[in-house]
C-alpha cells in the first residue's frame, strides 16, 4: 500500500509514459507482478522495457500483452504434485554425448590414468560406463553441467514454456526481436552474460 500511495502522489498524470527495467533474481521475479500491478493502477504506461535473467522473462511478457492478472495466473500456476510451474524451470540436462564425456575435466583424467595390460579402446570404453554412472547422481550432473558447460540446468524446460507463451499471443514463439517490435510497437531490450567469450551481451 505504501508503495501504491507514493506512487499516486509522485504521479499525477494518467497515461504517463516511462521505461521499465527488471533486474534479475530468480524466482524473486515472482514480485514484479505486484510492481506491475502497481504501475498499471496508478495509470504508468510501459515506454522501453529491459530486463535481464527473470527480469527478462517478465519484460518479455509484458511487452507482448500480458496483464498483471494473466501473469499471476500464468507464474504461479500449481502443478498436481503442489510445486509451483516455474519450478520445472530447474532442469538438468538430460545427456551427454560421448565427446563431451571425453573431452571434459572428468574425461580427461580418466583418460590420463592408464591401466597396464588394458587395450585402449576397451579402456575407454570403461571410463564412459564410469563417467555416466558417476553422473547418474543428480548432484554429480550438476555439477558436471556447472563445470564443463557454465550453468546448473539445461534452460531447454524454461524455453520450451517461453515460447508456449508467446504462441498463446499471436503466434509469437519463433518471433524475434524485430518482430516483436513491428508486432506490439514496444521496444524490448534483454541483456545477458556471454560465458564463453565473459561479455555482456544487450539484444534488442
Amino acid at each position: 500500500m505504501k508503495f501504491r500511495q507514493s506512487m499516486s502522489d509522485k504521479i499525477t498524470a494518467q497515461n504517463a509514459v516511462y521505461d521499465w527495467v527488471f533486474e534479475g533474481g530468480g524466482a524473486k521475479g515472482i514480485a514484479f507482478i505486484g510492481a506491475y500491478r502497481a504501475l498499471q493502477e496508478a495509470g504508468i504506461k510501459p515506454g522501453r522495457l529491459l530486463g535481464t535473467s527473470a527480469g527478462a522473462l517478465m519484460a518479455t511478457l509484458i511487452a507482448v500483452g500480458y496483464s498483471a492478472e494473466k501473469l499471476q495466473t500464468t507464474l504461479l500456476k500449481r502443478l498436481p504434485n503442489g510445486k509451483l510451474q516455474i519450478s520445472l524451470f530447474a532442469d538438468s540436462p538430460t545427456h551427454f554425448s560421448n565427446d563431451q564425456l571425453m573431452t571434459s575435466r572428468m574425461g580427461r583424467w580418466f583418460k590420463a590414468v592408464d591401466l597396464p595390460f588394458v587395450p585402449e579402446k576397451l579402456e575407454s570404453r570403461a571410463d564412459r560406463r564410469i563417467i555416466r554412472a558417476l553422473l547418474a547422481v543428480p548432484t554429480a550432473k550438476q555439477i558436471f553441467s556447472f563445470v564443463e558447460l557454465g550453468g546448473l540446468y539445461a534452460g531447454d524446460a524454461i524455453v520450451a514454456w517461453m515460447r508456449e507463451q508467446l504462441d498463446d499471443m499471436d503466434g509469437l514463439g519463433q518471433a524475434t526481436l524485430a518482430d516483436l517490435y513491428a508486432h506490439t510497437g514496444h521496444e524490448l531490450t534483454i541483456t545477458a552474460a556471454d560465458i564463453t567469450d565473459r561479455r555482456l551481451l544487450i539484444l534488442n
